[in-house]
């Protein structure tokens, strides 16, 4: 039996978007890291408990469901994914651990609060987020307009999240994507336009190697906003900018992207909402508006669905709005006169915000009122 007494054992960290393409990736890890511990989770909402299967080279180590009293992720991961992480580290017995998450999970949530909790656990340390998806399906997962309960009711009921967005949360977190199966061009060109410049991509899960599952997460740069993947010589830091890569450009993909310290103009915005965010694209990022100046914004879109809140962030340096808008149709030159002309402009800023307190938006179910952004 091998042991590792002292070093701290790096946790791979796996998430996707259905258990077959999650699967086929497991089993590609374990030929890679021969000496890995597998820790399986599934969440049954339903019956309100979490599933643990732990295997290794040898097959299965031990399985086990234990009832939670609230069955969300951000519990199972305090009350039962942790402490078994810390267990099978105590052991001795691997040199690697890997985290398999529930299919379709809240991935981002998850990474943002674990590296936290491991720190707490002097044997383990966060090494690489691996994405597994599939890759036939990729661009009907991320342009078309299911909804996660509609693929799978059992697994995911009373989700209403679209599946693109729970693939471009994914993105946002993933240091590697790895691809199952055969990528047509348009969507191979959608992930290397959604994801961040230092994330890796595996076109066959045969192709992984140990250095990029064991990589140090904390080595990474890091991206707070939305960025293009591609940004040409020229940018706009005040208004909209044409951000295709000439690789998507021939791939029939593009990307606009909105940066500037002015506010969005409500009326004219909610007149162009459905343009700019009703059609099969995928968008993320800040914006403001005057009538809820002390309330940034958060935009997030896919599959003609899109989702507007209010964030806790408030930015140092004043509000900004920034938007990344991601597409595949001929509506490009469309998006990006939409999007100037909802920007509000210097003359309209000069005559001051204070004429825009108390005014309907129609903002408000989503932002609140203003009194309450204050």
């Amino acid at each position: 039996m091998r042991s590792f007494p002292s070093r701290q054992l790096p946790v791979v960290l796996l998430a996707g978007l259905t258990r077959t393409s999650m699967e086929t990736v497991e089993s590609a890890v374990a030929l890679t890291l021969p000496d890995a511990a597998l820790a399986r989770f599934e969440i049954d909402v339903i019956g309100g408990a979490v599933t643990r299967v732990v295997s290794d080279a040898t097959g299965v180590v031990e399985r086990d469901t234990v009832p939670l009293d609230h069955t969300c992720l951000s519990c199972a991961l305090r009350h039962e994914i942790v402490p078994t992480l810390a267990r099978l580290a105590e052991s001795g017995r691997w040199g690697t651990l890997v985290l398999s998450l529930p299919a379709g999970c809240h991935a981002s949530a998850l990474v943002h609060g674990l590296p936290s909790l491991l720190a707490r656990r002097p044997r383990l340390r966060m090494a690489a987020v691996v994405a597994a998806l599939h890759g036939p399906s990729l661009l009907e997962d991320l342009c078309g307009d299911d909804l996660l309960r509609e693929r799978d009711d059992e697994a995911h009921a009373g989700d209403t999240r679209a599946v693109g967005e729970v693939l471009v949360d994914l993105l946002d977190c993933a240091d590697l994507v790895v691809l199952d199966g055969a990528t047509e061009r348009t969507g191979r060109a959608l992930i290397d336009e959604l994801r961040a410049p230092d994330v890796g991509v595996v076109p066959d899960p045969t192709e992984l190697t140990s250095g990029e599952l064991l990589a140090t997460r904390a080595a990474r740069a890091s991206y707070p906003e939305p960025a293009p993947a591609w940004l040409p010589a020229r940018v706009s830091d005040d208004g909209v900018t044409d951000c295709t890569s000439p690789a998507a450009e021939a791939a029939g993909v593009w990307t606009v992207m909105v940066d500037s310290w002015r506010p969005f103009h409500p009326p004219r915005l909610m007149e162009s909402i459905d343009s700019i965010g009703g059609h099969s694209y995928l968008g993320r990022g800040t914006f403001w508006l005057p009538t809820h100046p002390d309330c940034p914004a958060l935009w997030a879109g896919s599959g003609g669905q899109l989702s507007i809140g209010s964030s806790d962030h408030r930015p140092t340096r004043g509000p900004r709005t920034r938007l990344v808008i991601t597409g595949c149709d001929q509506r490009r030159n469309q998006v990006i006169r939409d999007l100037e002309a909802a920007l509000m402009t210097e003359a309209e800023l000069a005559a001051g915000l204070a004429r825009w307190a108390g005014v309907d938006d129609g903002f408000d179910p989503w932002l609140g009122t203003r009194s309450a952004s204050a």
